[in-house]
């Protein structure tokens, strides 16, 4: 689906203004669309329900409604033109001298990361090689 056509469906979207929220937002502002937000709701669970119940559509990662696809009660339509983009970091000091607990934090984020992309339970390019964990 096309961007323009998913901001025009009428969209629950989660009322925090990080995640998914402000990359819409900025597409939007970036290609002059307007975006069709019927309800902000806090809770992820309940707009997940409300969508589910037909109360409007919703635009989320595929990771947040994993279970819900395997229930058969959500379905997905990858948005195209532009796509969306979240870019997630690790960030470390220069010199890279960092304690035990981080170093490990980081192996096990590497790691999850790794077996998301691999089982393709989260769409994404990996810029570190897997095999370095």
């Amino acid at each position: 689906m096309r961007f323009s056509a998913a901001t025009a469906l009428p969209l629950i979207l989660p009322e925090a203004r990080s995640g998914v929220v402000p990359i819409v937002e900025k597409l939007a502002y970036v290609n002059k669309a307007s975006i069709n937000v019927v309800r902000r709701v806090n809770s992820l669970e309940l707009l997940k329900q409300m969508v589910s119940g037909g109360q409007a559509h919703t635009v989320l990662p595929k990771s947040a409604i994993m279970r819900e696809l395997r229930e058969g009660s959500l379905a997905v339509c990858p948005i195209v033109d532009p796509v969306l983009n979240q870019p997630v970091s690790i960030g470390a000091t220069r010199d890279c001298k960092v304690p035990r607990l981080v170093e490990r934090a980081d192996m096990i984020l590497r790691h999850t990361l790794s077996a998301l992309v691999a089982s393709d339970a989260w769409p994404a390019t990996l810029l570190f090689e897997p095999d370095t964990i």
